[in-house]
């Protein structure tokens, strides 16, 4: 909604002189306007008069206007109608799941953001919907968000697309789930892109096995004692 479509309207002349015409709402409306509200119809000829349409709302809108001659008494009612749809603009992938990315490592993924109108639409990711905003970054430290969509905002060409970038740096062992959201420009619905993932730590742990199964877990700095050196020992002589 809210682009501007523009539809004429052609009245002719069949006299032998040239009439004056005009247009004018009668039932006031912002959302049609006349381009060519006056003219002059020059005989055996047609005029046209040009409408444009700027809708706001996918309401269906209603506007009575009245067509008139004055040199010949002539006063012609019509009606304009505004019925408008969604834009069709849409990610290629409702999702992206990163899956396990280990910490201080980087999960890349790529997706569209595609546009079937013939005009181009303004696009802008709301960066508070990923905790992406430069305000928050600055309050907790970071240089750079744990999910970042590059570029985040831009414009969509008619019958094309924008290729986005999105990254998954995670810092902290724990699972991320966003639901990304994009503001399209004279689009009322917003889009949503789900984007998930977990960091995850490598975890060594080196361990110990006795002659009679048990296990223990060794430290960093854990010594053994004599007994179960001696176990470990006896269980190796006798293998």
């Amino acid at each position: 909604s809210n682009n501007n479509n523009n539809n004429s309207s052609n009245s002719g002349n069949p006299s032998s002189s040239s009439s004056s015409s005009s247009s004018a709402a009668a039932t006031p409306s912002t959302l049609f306007t006349c381009l060519t509200r006056r003219g002059t119809i020059a005989a055996g000829r047609q005029y046209e008069m040009v409408f444009e349409c700027t809708p706001f709302t996918d309401e269906l809108v209603e506007a009575f206007w009245t067509f008139r001659i004055p040199t010949q008494g002539i006063e012609v009612p019509f009606l304009l109608v505004s019925q408008v749809s969604e834009p069709r603009i849409y990610f290629d992938r409702p999702s992206i799941n990163f899956g396990q990315v280990l910490l201080g490592c980087v999960g890349n993924a790529t997706l569209r953001l595609v546009n079937d109108e013939v005009v181009p639409f303004s696009y802008a990711l709301d960066q508070n919907s990923f905790d992406a905003t430069q305000a928050l970054l600055r309050s907790v430290g970071a240089k750079k968000p744990v999910v970042s969509i590059e570029p985040w905002q831009g414009v969509v060409p008619p019958k094309g697309c924008v290729l986005l970038n999105c990254q998954f740096t995670p810092v902290l062992e724990r699972d991320v789930n966003y639901n990304v959201i994009c503001n399209v420009k004279r689009k009322p619905a917003r889009l949503a892109l789900n984007v998930k993932g977990e960091g995850v730590a490598i975890h060594e742990v080196l361990q110990l096995e006795n002659s009679d199964g048990t296990s223990v877990v060794l430290a960093p700095s854990y010594v053994p004692s004599s007994s179960s050196t001696s176990s470990s020992s006896s269980s190796s002589t006798a293998a």
